[in-house]
């Protein structure tokens, strides 16, 4: 059953539900809940919040958006969601933010402030690299509804195991593809093999962590040690060590 949040913003969608696919409720975080199946039979709590493109862009001012609502939804979901309703663009000689309205595009304003459609576009683009939140586009209130009821199926019709449609056969999955996120010691490897430019966590990070049993290990492993992990040379390797022991490099 979906959850429709009995709060105006959300609950103008509920007769839009197929009948008997959602009822109302009352969220503290989100417009729409639902419980899926989460990898390994665990019950997964999903939330979606709706926005239109015109409260993003007077969320940016306000900061409800980044300071309330979707830090409340990550600590009360396993899963979120943030759709972003409306037709947008930027102006085609300003790039001024601008809405479909009665046919007509007109800028969108917030107060005297005005934004381009690309400061919202990157706005929206940290919300779902740094905070996590998936981002999902629709035009209009019935377009809402259906990718809500589109998520539901998609999280309760199956178990997580059975989904596999990203396996195509008869090609392989690319090697080394991340599904989770960097552990302690892989992160430290990244540090010290980048040489003092910017951690790049790959190849090289994950062979040290396999190779080494721990950070203690990693860290006291002499030139010889380090030259046995894949990807690291006789060159690369003096220079870790030199930088967990201190030294100023060899050149």
């Amino acid at each position: 059953m979906i959850l429709v949040d009995s709060r105006i913003g959300s609950k103008e969608l509920f007769p839009l539900f197929p009948k008997g696919s959602a009822q109302l409720a009352t969220l503290q975080f989100g417009d729409f809940s639902f419980i899926g199946n989460g990898p390994g039979g665990m019950p997964y709590n999903i939330g979606i919040e709706r926005k239109l493109i015109r409260e993003i862009a007077g969320d940016i001012s306000i900061g409800r958006l980044v300071g309330h609502q979707i830090p409340g939804m990550i600590q009360e979901y396993q899963v979120s969601y943030l759709i972003v309703e409306g037709k947008w663009r930027g102006d085609p000689k300003t790039g001024i933010l601008q809405s479909k309205k009665h046919g007509k595009w007109e800028d969108i304003r917030n107060g005297e402030t005005r934004y381009t459609a690309n400061s919202i576009r990157k706005f929206l683009f940290t919300q779902e690299i740094k905070w996590g939140i998936r981002l999902h586009p629709t035009a209009n209130k019935m377009g809402t509804v259906q990718e809500v009821v589109a998520l539901y199926e998609w999280w309760t019709e199956k178990e997580w195991e059975e989904h596999r449609s990203h396996i195509v056969a008869p090609y392989p999955l690319v090697e080394n593809v991340r599904f989770r996120k960097p552990s302690a010691m892989e992160y430290f490897a990244a540090c010290v093999l980048s040489q003092g430019s910017r951690p790049i966590v790959g190849k090289r990070s994950r062979a040290a962590e396999e190779h080494f049993d721990s950070l203690l290990s990693m860290v006291l492993a002499d030139k010889r040690e380090w030259m046995k992990v894949e990807g690291v040379g006789e060159k690369i390797a003096q220079k870790v060590v030199d930088v967990l022991q201190g030294r100023k490099g060899n050149g």
